[in-house]
């Protein structure tokens, strides 16, 4: 092993709270975590099973990735976990501990686990919030599968189920094509088909919906259901008519078609989500949209479907959704400023915050704003603020290396 790979290993380790001490190597663990950590060659006899601890090894096998959309340099990464492979490479190995696991200390050959009398509970019960955007359209594209068929589900849930492992509070859905027009590599689908009949009613077919929605909270994703969008880039919507013909068409806030077109399907949507249980967890989400275009559309959603609740993805400060209720928000990193910093500081003090990450386009959404903009100054929010800082956190080690 060169030198250089030694430092990488020993600062791994550390990250890991991993010791190493001659031939062996010592671990310090929660019941209920799992631990991973770079092995060298010197530490062939770790692995086994006892007491409700598990130990597995593994190899980092490299992935091949472009270093840019505008390149077509590849460069290889270390980074995909194959359990129980021996190919050449790095080495690592997983330690996990049951929830009921005894607390004590556990050998493993030239490995020493000590559990702790401690309990990390499961990742639906943390109380940070993490919300990385899902794109089931490009991995049925990297797969070669049919959208949402059975092939396609398949391949979606390890990858969902992996999110759900770091706190993933947020299930991403599409209301309508494109809600963000072509950025992405993969255009995004919608989930619900909308048809116009002759006589002017509307039908809404929540199959591909639902099944999604059931998909993903069997993979431990959730509760938040975040429906994009009401307001997509251009305005542009889709429907097919009565003749089975795809029309696309512009619906602006506060021009009539827009007020038909979405005012149907807030009334039979809400209807559905209520009958199936997710309506005080579903969110009309929108994405870097003018105060004046969410004012009206949250002022609309509030009158013709009150039960569901508004999310935006912003690029202003707080000061300029004055007067708009919003439910959460968060701030694409790009605009988390100066004035952005200094405005949200002064009134942040003792409040109920949320924490959002999402990634758009290559570039990733960061924001600490109380989850409602409009409980800048709530009475009793100090006190239950301060209520939730004193559930216990885990050790640091833990917490590095909660990836997103």
């Amino acid at each position: 092993m060169s030198k250089l790979s030694r430092v990488a290993l020993a600062f791994a380790m550390c990250c890991a709270g991993v010791a190493a001490r001659g031939d062996v190597m010592s671990v310090t663990v929660w019941r209920g975590e799992s631990s991973s950590f770079l092995v060298s060659d010197e530490f062939p006899e770790i692995g086994g099973e006892a007491q409700g601890i598990t130990v597995r090894r593994g190899t980092l096998l490299p992935v091949r990735y472009n270093t840019s959309t505008k390149s077509l340099e590849y460069k290889f990464k270390a980074d995909r976990a194959v359990y129980d492979s021996k190919a050449a490479g790095l080495h690592f190995a997983t330690i996990t501990a049951a929830p009921d696991a005894k607390a004590g200390e556990y050998d493993f050959g030239q490995l020493k686990v000590k559990v702790l009398d401690r309990v990390l509970p499961p990742p639906s019960e943390w109380k940070y919030f993490l919300d990385l955007w899902q794109h089931p359209w490009a991995v049925a594209r990297v797969n070669g599968v049919k959208p949402f068929s059975p092939e396609h589900y398949a391949a979606m849930e390890p990858l969902w189920k992996m999110l759900a492992s770091a706190g993933q509070k947020a299930l991403t859905v599409t209301l309508v094509d494109q809600p963000w027009n072509h950025q992405c590599y993969d255009a995004y689908g919608s989930m619900i088909g909308r048809r116009k009949l002759a006589d002017g009613k509307w039908t809404f077919d929540y199959s591909i919906f639902d099944q999604y929605v059931e998909f993903g909270r069997k993979c431990g994703l959730g509760p938040d259901i975040a429906c994009y969008t009401m307001c997509p880039w251009g305005y542009k919507v889709d429907y097919t008519d009565a003749d089975g013909k795809k029309v696309r068409v512009e619906a602006r806030p506060g021009r009539p078609f827009f007020d038909e077109y979405w005012g149907a399907f807030l009334e039979d949507f809400s209807k559905h989500l209520e009958s199936k249980g997710w309506l005080k967890n579903t969110y009309i989400a929108m994405d870097e949209r003018s105060p004046e275009d969410l004012a009206y559309i949250a002022k609309f959603v509030r009158r013709i479907a009150p039960g569901l609740k508004i999310a935006m993805a912003g690029n202003r400060k707080p000061s300029e959704f004055k007067g708009i209720e919003i439910d959460t928000y968060s701030q694409i990193l790009g605009h988390v400023d100066k004035p952005f910093l200094s405005e949200v500081a002064a009134r942040r003090r003792g409040l109920e915050q949320r924490h959002d990450l999402q990634p758009l386009d290559g570039r990733r959404h960061c924001s600490r704003l109380p989850r409602r903009l409009s409980e800048l100054a709530v009475p009793g929010a100090e006190e239950r603020h301060r209520r939730r800082r004193e559930v216990p956190r885990p050790p640091r080690a833990g917490r590095s290396r909660r990836r997103a």
